[in-house]
């Protein structure tokens, strides 16, 4: 089985050599736990437990977590992103709500741009449905693109509630 895989990755790469090179905006997507670019706000960071696949609130009340997304500039107007977000898990027994604020924007700069969404958490650890368990900010239509590279999220994390795995989707012009 891995000399079949090794194979036809040797074969894929023999390929994509001998094929002409085009310049193109390629979506890529940079995912990560919130462990490696999620941080409580000050003041909270004892109730905040990091673990490998994510950071859960294991205080008595709602706690504030950040998180800064990676991405590359490549577009000299700064229009690349496609979305950002979070998927969150519940280890209570009851339906918890989380709510976060999505930040386009750089410090200082008049036109940056908020947006807050909410959402239902599931109980004991269920995964989301495509209406719970999950946070994306992005754009509202396709002639819509987001303002900025820099995107960031802060959201308030209640009783037993993890963020766990983050994603940013942007475009990366593979000509630059």
């Amino acid at each position: 089985m891995k000399h079949s895989i090794l194979f036809s990755a040797v074969g894929m790469v023999a390929a994509l050599s001998a094929a002409p090179a085009y310049a193109a905006s390629e979506l890529v997507q940079n995912t990560n736990t919130a462990t490696a670019i999620c941080q409580g706000s000050s003041g909270n960071q004892e109730k905040l437990v990091k673990r490998p696949l994510g950071i859960i609130n294991n205080g008595d009340v709602p706690t504030l977590v950040s998180c800064s997304f990676t991405t590359s500039k490549t577009d000299p107007q700064n229009r690349i992103v496609e979305y950002f977000g979070a998927f969150f898990s519940n280890e209570t027994a009851r339906m918890a709500t989380v709510t976060c604020t999505g930040v386009q924007g750089l410090e200082g700069e008049s036109n940056n741009v908020y947006e807050t969404q909410s959402v239902g958490v599931l109980p004991h650890g269920r995964p989301g449905t495509p209406t719970t368990g999950y946070i994306f900010f992005g754009r509202s239509s396709t002639s819509d693109p987001l303002l900025y590279q820099n995107v960031a999220m802060s959201c308030q994390l209640p009783p037993g509630v993890s963020i766990n795995d983050t994603y940013v989707g942007f475009y990366l012009d593979d000509a630059t």
